[in-house]
């Protein structure tokens, strides 16, 4: 079997022949809906998973090649994706008090500011000469 490199596909292959292998509805529903669970780990099949959640109420014979297709994807890149493990995960960004972003190289302490302080403290914004 070929690897597939691409999620999806703009425009169906020549040799495309609808087949009834999938003519179930319902199983692309059931499909379909698990795999917009999946999009929270792999955001590279976002798109996909939506262009064929917008043909749910009624697949063609395209869709359902698409969907398979789809699958035949996951398949080759079962490495791929975001790892969500059980953590105190805690998330921090800094940026200037303008809301530029911060360069390393560029900063002194003083002037880095947490993002959730420039967020909750209304008032003026001043800019700072270039």
């Amino acid at each position: 079997m070929q690897s597939i490199v691409k999620p999806t596909c703009t425009k169906l292959p020549p040799d495309f022949s609808p087949e009834n292998s999938l003519s179930d509805p319902q199983l692309y529903r059931k499909i379909t809906g698990s795999l917009q669970y999946l999009t929270l780990t792999r955001p590279d099949i976002a798109y996909s998973v939506n262009l064929l959640s917008q043909h749910m109420h009624q697949p063609m014979p395209q869709h359902i090649y698409m969907l398979k297709r789809l699958i035949r994807y996951l398949q080759g890149t079962i490495d791929f994706g975001i790892p969500i493990n059980k953590s105190n995960l805690c998330l921090t960004s800094f940026s200037d008090a303008d809301g530029r972003v911060i360069r390393s190289q560029e900063s002194r302490p003083q002037d880095i500011v947490p993002s959730s302080a420039i967020l909750s403290s209304p008032g003026p914004s001043r800019s700072r000469p270039p």
